[in-house]
């Protein structure tokens, strides 16, 4: 994740901001939510939704559009990239923990039940 702070700090980051034709924007800190607030000009509803938003909800943003979005990863696809240590330590000790996990995208997703 890349700190809009940052990135408005230079002109480069400026222009990468302003010519991205998309732009993820996942929760934010309130420390720094005020500045992706003007920098976004997000709407006070949005502004609370990425104050609140839980891990994998965010904004999609293109152009002047934007739509809240839920990514929803697969039981396989969390294991995967899980960094919880709970879930880390409660995992098998062997390297085959992952052989068996099918990311071949061949798997229907039921999108109702998202």
């Amino acid at each position: 994740p890349q700190a809009v702070g940052a990135l408005r700090r230079t002109d480069l980051g400026t222009a990468v901001i302003a010519n991205a034709a998309t732009q993820i924007l996942l929760r934010q800190a309130p420390q720094a939510i005020d500045e992706i607030t003007r920098t976004f000009s997000l709407s006070e509803g949005e502004r609370q939704f990425l104050l609140s938003a839980d891990t994998g909800q965010g904004l999609l943003c293109a152009g002047t559009q934007r739509v809240a979005f839920a990514a929803v990863a697969s039981e396989a696809e969390h294991r995967l990239v899980t960094t919880d240590p709970a879930e880390l330590a409660a995992l098998p000790d062997d390297d085959t923990a992952h052989t068996d996990l099918d990311l071949s995208g061949d798997q229907d997703i039921d999108l109702a039940a998202v």
